[in-house]
């Protein structure tokens, strides 16, 4: 029997083909049938509760930051209908699969950050109550991960393994609420990264003064919100890591697994 997968994207720009040809192997190889849609459609069939008859979600998306170069970030609280829509859906154990910058997601509501595990913060904000400076990157660089935990999201990964061309963040991750199952290696020095805040305002490289004491080399972690299984993969910014067998392997591992249905859990 197929999984049933709805996949968001919308918000940040991103190599369309190569997601596409991301999900087509996701079909074809990891037995899933997959629907693609773009935000705002995504919001609307969360709010709806359609995307609860869903048995995974893959969210590629960004919602509720607006971010253009040399303007204004603009930010906004989802609406009352997709909170809602998103606690039911949790309740109602739907898994879901968050990549690269969907960590920036509904900045404005900080219960969503507590879903996925941590926050890419595009301007300084609060975290858990404190405040923090706005979240680093590096683009285009090689980058090398190390296998930490056995897990069927991991199942036959190497222990380590390499990505051409991807982009490490520098931002908090929650390591006391998640299940790190892979850790990034190198780029653990804060004066590498480049301020995410400066670059859209400015359209200018500066390099990050401060860091968050919440930073973390965690690439991929695992964990459960109510009803659900969650997963976040860090990488996927470059359209070569869609072609990556690792990569392909780990979001195969990562849908299946949400999408799974305890034994302790009903089907609603």
């Amino acid at each position: 029997m197929s999984t049933k997968v709805l996949a968001l994207t919308g918000g940040h720009s991103y190599d369309a083909e190569a997601f596409g040809g991301h999900l087509d192997h996701l079909g074809r190889l990891g037995g899933c049938e997959v629907t693609w849609v773009e935000q705002p459609e995504g919001n609307a069939l969360i709010g709806s509760g359609e995307a609860a008859t869903y048995d995974a979600l893959l969210c590629y998306d960004m919602p509720g930051i607006a971010v253009r170069l040399r303007n204004p970030i603009r930010t906004e609280t989802p609406a009352e209908a997709v909170r809602q829509g998103w606690r039911r859906l949790l309740e109602g154990g739907t898994g879901v699969v968050f990549v690269h910058h969907a960590l920036a997601s509904w900045p404005e509501w900080p219960e969503f950050a507590e879903i996925m595990g941590g926050s890419f913060l595009y301007r300084a904000g609060r975290v858990r109550g404190e405040d923090h400076p706005d979240s680093g990157y590096i683009e285009h660089v090689p980058e090398e991960f190390r296998v930490v935990a056995d897990h069927p999201v991991t199942r036959g990964l190497p222990g380590t393994f390499r990505l051409p061309s991807d982009e490490p963040y520098l931002c908090p991750v929650f390591e006391d609420s998640i299940e790190v199952l892979v850790r990034r290696t190198g780029y653990g020095d804060p004066g590498a990264y480049l301020s995410s805040e400066h670059m859209v305002l400015t359209g200018e490289e500066r390099h990050c003064a401060t860091a968050s004491p919440l930073v973390s080399d965690a690439a991929v972690w695992v964990r459960r919100e109510r009803n659900s299984r969650i997963v976040y993969l860090q990488p996927g910014d470059d359209g070569s890591t869609f072609t990556d067998p690792h990569f392909r392997r780990l979001t195969r591992n990562a849908v299946a697994w949400v999408g799974e249905v305890p034994p302790e859990q009903s089907i609603r």
